[in-house]
């Protein structure tokens, strides 16, 4: 490794000098990002880093395929909430019932989730998914929370429409205060 000081080793990494201090004494734990920058910018083992085991240039505890699983979820998910894809509704069932293998056969699934995977560029959402279910030793409960996590992240950002007026969504009664005045509103815009 290169002989840097700290600002500078901060500045290699893209990190703030404060937030590098914090890692090195041990008041912050690095996120996998973090890791993955410093693996690649170095090749410094994130078990090394984490635990102080192995070689400093060791092999990585970061377990790929469960990321690019995540991945997969992350891209399923906006094809069927953003996108409306009724292919990647149904593979989201298929995905929350337990019945993917059901279909590994099928080559237009296959090639649907090959494309979907390709365009998927949700760095900042897998890796934060990443750090929530890496702990976790149930395969079933790290697929069930990455999938639910991917679903709730693209409905939290689906556009609202404020006038469609669906019952048992948005309550149709609103007051609005305006300075001294009050307009009440329901259904149709009435002032009273």
């Amino acid at each position: 490794m290169e002989n840097l000081n700290q600002k500078s080793l901060a500045e290699k990494l893209g990190v703030s000098q404060g937030f590098l201090s914090s890692v090195i004494n041990d008041q912050k734990v690095p996120g996998s990002e973090f890791l993955y920058i410093l693996n690649k910018v170095f090749g410094v083992s994130a078990d090394w880093v984490l635990t102080g085991e192995g070689g400093m240039y060791g092999g990585s505890k970061i377990n790929i395929r469960l990321q690019k699983e995540i991945q997969l979820y992350i891209a399923i998910a906006r094809a069927a909430i953003v996108d409306g894809n009724h292919q990647a509704q149904a593979l989201l069932s298929l995905i929350r019932e337990d019945r993917l293998e059901s279909v590994a056969s099928d080559e237009s699934i296959q090639s649907f989730i090959k494309s979907i995977a390709e365009q998927n560029q949700e760095l900042e959402l897998i890796t934060a998914i990443y750090n929530n279910i890496i702990w976790m030793n149930d395969t079933a409960s790290q697929r069930r929370i990455a999938l639910a996590t991917a679903i709730e992240h693209f409905q939290l950002r689906a556009p609202v429409d404020l006038f469609n007026n669906n019952k048992g969504q948005i309550d149709s009664r609103v007051q609005i205060n305006v300075g001294k005045s009050q307009i009440n509103v329901q259904g149709n815009y009435n002032k009273r």
